[in-house]
């Protein structure tokens, strides 16, 4: 007798010792023996238990234990296949109503040989489980940050993430412009303000901006935001909430912004559980949200490039050093009469340049010094040939763009200005002081390098006579102050006012001197 009291003792010390909660029922259904732990799981009052020995008592304790599951009928479920399986082993998940999760073992209890009850085992894996779906959703807001296709679906992906850990059913993020000095609202779900602002608005003292500047996790109950207004330290911006929850996204050293949860229903409050969580997957949210950033202010750079290139109105391709075409902008089709694939599909440059020696002339132009304009005669696919000019800029590796502009009707216009400058009676030049002259320098001083530094660069004939030479090609490159006499005041006024109005001529009268 001793030694059975003392096995029943050893096996109930062993019960109680477990962190497990154990449960064990004949084939009845009746309990025979359970623990503490037990109890403290199922929240089970002592009186409940004390009823059991009925079946109505063991309904109204499996109806107590169901009240408390999300899936109370798979819970009824997995008991009854039990008792039609006296023989087997079993073992589920639970899932409470409370976001505790627990795992059940069941194994046949045997007394010589014969099932004469089964033994239930409840292990309470809520923290397990949880550390388990956190980390999951910080893989899954990392994998939606490459999959994502802008800042808008990323965040929306975001907030459903976060609400499978806790609820969000109000969420926010606000990103800080710092440029600009704003709050940027790039997502905002809210089941009260509907109708927030939620445009760009300057920083001023909400809890946003509070946990923006302190860079440290907020829980702000009702209790902790009076303590905030009191100590000036924020003030009401929207509408009021029960708790409000921010954590800031940090990137290295530095805050880009809050993402936001609150409360407006008592049933529904924050603790230092959603704090704590939150704050962990801050960190892949703050990266996700970053990199999403930048690829959308990327893409909107690449969109507006593109605009730029598709409607410049100037020729653009992409060529190897050998000047095979790999790419070309509207303009350079639009002009020359070649679809891009056209020119990829062939040696282009043989049917834009005819002549061997022009095609040599532009293949050795390719990798020339950038700014470097070069005249060409282009043939385009309708056969008309253009007068055109093209410099080159290094793109990479063994690639360079071409740049080119038709000034076809430019040269006809200058050569007909030229005729006309030409037939002209009257004389006519274009000087060019070379090197300029600084304008910072006194009046005196800009007359002096004027008179050193100018030149004729271009005239008619008809000015030449003025001067006793017979063609224009005579007097090209003639010094200013070989054509004025340099020390008459009048001729340094002349020049003085020229200097005065912008170096803008105007009428005037100037001693020359002839040949």
């Amino acid at each position: 007798m001793v030694a059975d009291s003392l096995t029943v003792s050893v096996l109930q010390a062993a019960l109680e010792s477990t962190a497990d909660g154990i449960l064990v029922v004949d084939v009845e259904g009746k309990i025979v023996s359970h623990n503490r732990r037990f109890e403290e799981m199922w929240r089970l009052p002592s009186p409940l238990i004390a009823t059991n020995g009925d079946a109505t008592g063991r309904r109204r304790l499996i109806q107590h234990l169901q009240e408390q599951l999300r899936n109370p009928e798979y819970f009824v479920d997995g008991i009854e296949e039990r008792y039609a399986e006296a023989e087997s082993d079993s073992f589920d998940i639970l899932n409470f109503k409370d976001g505790r999760v627990l795992e059940r073992y069941s194994i046949p209890l045997r007394l010589d040989g014969r099932s004469v009850g089964r033994v239930w085992s409840f292990r309470d894996v809520t923290a397990r489980r949880r550390a388990e779906c956190i980390q999951e959703a910080v893989y899954r807001i990392s994998h939606t940050a490459h999959t994502a296709e802008n800042l808008l679906e990323l965040l929306r992906a975001i907030h459903e993430i976060v609400g499978e850990l806790m609820p969000a059913k109000n969420f926010y993020v606000s990103l800080h412009n710092s440029d600009k000095g704003q709050l940027e609202f790039p997502y905002f779900v809210d089941e009260i303000d509907l109708t927030c602002e939620v445009r760009p608005r300057e920083l001023r003292k909400g809890l946003t901006e509070y946990v923006l500047r302190t860079g440290r996790p907020l829980l702000a109950t009702p209790e902790v935001y009076e303590q905030l207004v009191e100590a000036g330290e924020v003030e009401l911006i929207g509408a009021p909430s029960i708790d409000w929850l921010g954590v800031p996204l940090r990137v290295k050293d530095r805050s880009i912004g809050v993402v936001v949860m609150q409360t407006y229903s008592e049933g529904v409050r924050y603790g230092q559980s959603e704090l704590d969580i939150l704050t962990f997957v801050s960190s892949q949210m703050a990266m996700a949200v970053e990199r999403k950033r930048i690829e959308d202010a990327l893409r909107a750079q690449t969109g507006l490039l593109q605009q730029i290139v598709d409607n410049i109105p100037v020729m653009l391709v992409s060529l190897d050093q050998t000047g095979r075409i790999k790419w070309g902008n509207r303009e350079w089709s639009r002009t020359l009469g070649y679809t891009v694939t056209e020119a990829t599909q062939r040696d282009i440059l043989v049917d834009l340049y005819p002549d061997p020696v022009d095609q040599q002339r532009v293949r050795d132009s390719i990798g020339a010094p950038t700014g470097v304009w070069t005249d060409f005669r282009t043939r385009t696919k309708q056969g008309t040939v253009l007068e055109t000019i093209w410099a080159n800029a290094p793109l990479g590796a063994s690639e360079w763009l071409g740049i080119g502009v038709d000034v076809t009707e430019r040269k006809r216009s200058e050569e007909r200005y030229r005729a006309f400058i030409a037939q002209s009676s009257e004389g006519v030049s274009r000087i060019e002081i070379d090197p300029p002259v600084a304008v910072t320098l006194s009046e005196d001083a800009q007359i002096n390098l004027v008179y050193e530094r100018a030149r004729i660069a271009e005239c008619n004939d008809a000015m030449a006579r003025m001067y006793g030479y017979h063609e224009a090609s005579e007097l090209l490159g003639t010094r200013l102050a070989d054509l004025h006499d340099a020390a008459d005041a009048a001729n340094r006024d002349q020049i003085r006012s020229f200097i005065r109005s912008g170096y803008r001529l105007s009428s005037s009268e100037t001693r020359e001197r002839a040949r």
